[in-house]
């Protein structure tokens, strides 16, 4: 099989496999996971982790049609680079669009949020803190591009998943989304919310990583 995948997805998730996976628990929630598996393809190799994706713009049979046939994608590109993995996605990411199904299985020892800061801002610990542990640790991933010009954005902003952003939204929407916001804004809105910092990091010059630990004398 010759993988569609390009280099720079695979360094991103060999990347996000060192900094994020360490922060992944046995009880594991992907907070609206996209149809990219994020965290599938971060914990295969943690048979240990059960992970519950949560997306409720996604129905079932679309979700499991187009996650799985990235995660192969992954998979396959990866196993070309000579990286040791499994055959098949991790049979512990299971995935819904009901948030009553989240909420029965709450509270999570552990969340995710890939690439959605930018887009949803507060309303993503909001969402997202209701459903997490006492203690419980909420890692966030996204781009890290403020004060870019637009010349460096059209760059940098080139993967299939981005270009689609600029044809559904149109460049100016874009720019604007992806630029405004970045790793400090992160840490303030989520130590707003009674998150404390223990994690903080910029990587690969245009992403940001931020991992927050619950306390349980939050109200």
């Amino acid at each position: 099989m010759i993988s569609t995948i390009k280099p720079g997805y695979l360094r991103l998730i060999s990347e996000l496999e060192r900094r994020v996976a360490p922060h992944f628990s046995s009880h594991h929630l992907d907070y609206y996971s996209g149809k990219y598996p994020w965290a599938g393809s971060i914990t295969n190799h943690k048979p240990e982790c059960q992970v519950l994706a949560f997306d409720p713009r996604w129905d079932t049979e679309t979700w499991r049609t187009q996650s799985r046939r990235m995660a192969m994608k992954v998979l396959h590109a990866l196993e070309a680079l000579g990286a040791e993995r499994k055959k098949d996605p991790n049979p512990n990411y299971t995935w819904t669009s009901d948030l009553n199904v989240v909420k029965g299985k709450a509270p999570f020892t552990s969340a995710s949020a890939f690439f959605k800061f930018n887009t949803q801002l507060e309303k993503l610990f909001e969402g997202v803190l209701p459903l997490l542990a006492a203690e419980g640790v909420l890692s966030v991933i996204d781009y890290d591009l403020v004060g870019m010009s637009q010349e460096e954005f059209l760059t940098r902003f080139r993967a299939q998943a981005e270009l689609d952003e600029i044809r559904t939204f149109g460049f100016e929407e874009a720019y604007r989304t992806y630029t405004r916001v970045g790793l400090e804004n992160c840490i303030q809105i989520g130590e707003a919310h009674g998150l404390k910092t223990i994690e903080r990091e910029r990587f690969l010059g245009q992403y940001f990583i931020w991992v927050g630990a619950n306390h349980s004398e939050r109200k």
